[in-house]
């Protein structure tokens, strides 16, 4: 799966633009990656952004025989 990430990344960013430097770079990615986790949908997510995906997350944990359901909700991106 990160192997995907990483091939993502490269071509739909960094090969299409021709960054002047590592600050336009760090820029470019860092702007991608939020783009990526919070307005690209993804296939295995159920067509969900990795953002809905969090947001959605239950733990379910059980402590002296009793389940105890956490959820966990991003507050802002």
């Amino acid at each position: 799966m990160v192997e995907r990430l990483w091939r993502s990344l490269k071509y739909e960013c960094v090969y299409l633009h021709a960054y002047e430097n590592g600050l336009g770079l760090k820029h470019g990615v860092s702007e991608w990656i939020r783009f990526y986790n919070t307005r690209r949908p993804h296939s295995a997510l159920g067509k969900k952004t990795p953002y809905e995906a969090y947001n959605e997350l239950e733990i379910q944990i059980w402590k002296n025989d009793v389940k105890i359901t956490e959820s966990f909700h991003l507050l802002s991106v």
